[in-house]
Parts: C-alpha cells; sequence; structure tokens
C-alpha cells in the first residue's frame, strides 16, 4: 500500500513529536513495555488511514516499512550497557550497575538491566549478565553492538 505526500508528513511528524518523547530514557524504563510502544505506533498508523482495529500489527510493519520503536529502544539499553561494562571500578554508574545484581531476586526482575537480559538471553553468553563475567564483557560488548 504507497502512502502519498500528505501521509509522509503526519508519518514524519509522528517519528518527530511522539516517537522522540516516547523514547526518552526508555532504555531505562521503556523495556518492560516495548509490546505497549509498538501498539502506540500501531495505533496511530490505524487511526490515520482508517483501517480496523483488528488490523495485524505486523501487516503495518510490513506494509508501510515501520521502523519498530522497540529495535531503538534495545539497542539504545545495549549501549547503555556496554557503558557500564567499559567503566573503571571507581565509577558511579559500574557500581550502580553491580549493585543491581546484587539486588534480592524478587526486586531484580524490575531492573532494566534484568529485563534487557530476558529479551536477550538466547543470543548471547550467560556469563556477559553476572558479576562474575563482569571482567570480560566490555571487550566482547564493542563486538556484539
Amino acid at each position: 500500500m504507497a502512502t502519498n505526500g500528505k501521509s509522509k508528513t503526519h508519518f514524519a511528524l509522528f517519528n518527530s513529536m511522539v516517537r522522540s518523547v516516547v523514547t526518552y530514557g526508555a532504555e531505562i524504563w521503556g523495556l518492560g513495555h516495548l509490546d505497549d510502544i509498538d501498539n502506540l505506533q500501531h495505533y496511530f498508523v490505524k487511526k490515520l488511514l482508517r483501517l480496523p482495529n483488528n488490523t495485524p500489527g505486523f501487516f503495518l510493519n510490513l506494509d508501510f516499512r515501520l521502523k519498530q520503536i522497540r529495535i531503538d529502544i534495545v539497542r539504545s539499553a545495549l549501549k547503555l550497557w556496554a557503558k557500564c561494562l567499559q567503566q573503571n571500578e571507581s565509577n558511579q554508574l559500574l557500581n550502580c550497575y553491580s549493585d543491581m545484581w546484587e539486588e534480592l531476586p524478587a526486586k531484580q526482575k524490575c531492573n532494566w538491566s534484568s529485563q534487557l537480559h530476558l529479551i536477550l538471553k538466547d543470543y548471547l553468553p550467560e556469563g556477559l549478565w553476572n558479576l562474575a563475567g563482569l571482567r570480560s564483557a566490555p571487550n566482547q560488548s564493542e563486538r556484539i553492538l
């Protein structure tokens, strides 16, 4: 389905006004809400083009070549994770990251690092996510990104 010039303008407005606000800091808070964030984009496209509410999201992604917001959020979270691991031992960012992994398991499920781990656990070696693998991870994180 081709989009006309007016639709392209609407997509550009969505990307510049809505997407930028929604993704601000999303590498921290948004990993647990990736489906909701993608649904916001799908809702916009459905309303813009007067499509039925039951139009599948994958159809919109394929037909309009939508750049999924979730990919940018996960990429930003990976960059933050790599930055944490590349800090020296006295750096506050690394200390905060280390403290997250020392929390009780019930609290760990809510932090951004654990949520990123759940998303990528099938794609990366387990040792990169715990403190034992912390020292070997900085060299590997560059390669992963």
